[in-house]
Formats: C-alpha cells, sequence, structure tokens
C-alpha cells in the first residue's frame, strides 16, 4: 500500500471517530438533504401555480410577474389586465385570448434526499460537496442516516475506526508515517 494511501486511511480514520452522529446510531453515514417542490392535495400545499402551455409556470406570488409578462405582449389588452386579483382570473383571461392553460394546480416544498449526491463517509465530505455544488441545489443541509443491520457496512466501518495503520506504514517501510 502506498504511502498517500495509508495517509488518507489515517486521516479518515480520525475524521470517523472525532466526528458527531448528529444523534443516530452507529453506523453512521451522510447524505445531501434538499428542497423540492411537489404536487399536493387541494388545499393542503404550501401554495398554487398556473401551467401555460406545458412549460411556464407561475406561482401566486408570481403573479406580478405573469401580468407583466402578457403587457409585453399585443395579445392582451391593458385595461383588462387590471381586472385580474388572482391565478384563476389570470388562467380564464390567458383561455379567452387563445392560450393554453393546463390548469392551477397545489405544490408544497419538502425535503428529500439527493439522488445526485451519493453517501458520504464523512459530514465534511458531505459539508465540502454542498459548499461546490450549491449552485446545483435547493436549499441543500447535511443529514445523518444510520446504516442499522447493514452488517457489511458496520464491519467496514468498524475496521476504518480500529485498526492500526501505522503498523501497515511500517510494513510498508514508511516509517516516518504518525498520527
Amino acid at each position: 500500500m502506498k504511502k498517500n494511501d495509508i495517509e488518507f486511511l489515517m486521516d479518515l480514520q480520525h475524521k470517523l471517530n472525532t466526528q458527531s452522529n448528529d444523534g443516530n446510531a452507529d453506523p453512521v453515514f451522510w447524505g445531501v438533504m434538499e428542497e423540492k417542490k411537489m404536487p399536493a392535495y387541494p388545499g393542503c400545499g404550501d401554495g398554487v401555480e398556473l401551467v401555460i402551455d406545458y412549460e411556464s409556470i407561475y406561482e401566486e406570488k408570481q403573479l406580478g410577474e405573469l401580468i407583466e409578462w402578457m403587457r409585453d405582449t399585443e395579445d392582451f389588452d391593458e385595461s383588462e389586465l387590471e381586472t385580474i386579483t388572482d391565478l384563476n382570473d389570470a388562467e380564464e383571461y390567458l383561455n379567452e385570448k387563445g392560450y393554453e392553460c393546463n390548469g392551477i394546480f397545489d405544490f408544497e416544498y419538502r425535503d428529500v434526499l439527493s439522488r445526485d449526491s451519493g453517501v458520504f463517509l464523512t459530514k465534511e465530505a458531505c459539508q465540502l460537496y454542498i459548499k461546490n455544488n450549491r449552485h446545483n441545489l435547493c436549499n441543500p443541509y447535511t443529514f445523518a442516516m444510520t446504516a442499522f443491520r447493514n452488517f457489511e457496512f458496520k464491519e467496514l466501518l468498524r475496521i476504518l475506526k480500529t485498526a492500526d495503520f501505522a503498523v501497515l506504514s511500517e510494513l510498508n517501510g514508511n516509517d516516518n508515517i504518525r498520527r
């Protein structure tokens, strides 16, 4: 085994033995949790959104942006735009003008485990991933999980946490590695 491999394992061992488990039972691993917009039952969500032509989506809080878009389009009468007070009015008016509104839908925000980030052995590695990829994530944060009854993972972490890598280093002739 190379010297830098042994140094990596010794550093990883130190991190595993000193990091918080955030209240979870061993063995612990980390993932990235992020906020996702999901469909909700009518009246039970965080808001509603109007879908236009299967591509434009406007939440209630974006009603002003929708009206501004309509002002910039020649298809709409300025005096009629002033009568729009909510997404229902906007949907009705757009349909009258020949636009295809696909409906008003309820949504909610849920925290979900990111499918794209993978698994991290340390919280530090998970935090670094978030720092470097925040631009692709929505309100991300680290999330500790336990691998309860995952005997292979538990055994791997036990080995990583308890192995004497200094002895391995000496066997490889790297006497100068100490932690």
